[in-house]
């Protein structure tokens, strides 16, 4: 079991998320939406009407489907690569038993 965390621009949350209900049976997530952030490319000011729009999306699924998401999330960073995509998967066996959170950050998605 692995908790996928996705964070991604608030412009792709539809195709995201259209892409992982079409490869992933009952998919499940719950969604933080309008989260702010400055990008590391584009250095943006702590204005309001300059700051990036995120939306946070966190999913439980077991090995098989996480893999699915990550082919999924490929395809759609694909399609648009200049757009801000961070994901990251948590080995739940492992953070049950360290009580420490053990992340990977996916910058090759294939």
């Amino acid at each position: 079991m692995k908790r996928m965390v996705l964070i991604a621009s608030r412009s792709l949350e539809s195709e995201i998320m259209n892409t992982l209900e079409e490869n992933i049976n009952e998919f499940n997530s719950n969604i933080f939406p309008q989260k702010y952030g400055n990008g590391k490319v584009n250095y943006r000011s702590d204005t309001a009407a300059s700051r990036e729009m995120l939306f946070i999306l966190v999913s439980y699924l077991d090995d098989e489907d996480a893999i699915k998401a990550r082919k999924a999330i490929y395809t759609v960073k694909k399609h648009f690569p200049c757009e801000a995509i961070k994901l990251y998967f948590i080995d739940t066996q492992k953070e049950n038993k360290s009580y420490g959170i053990y992340r990977k950050q996916i910058n090759e998605f294939a």
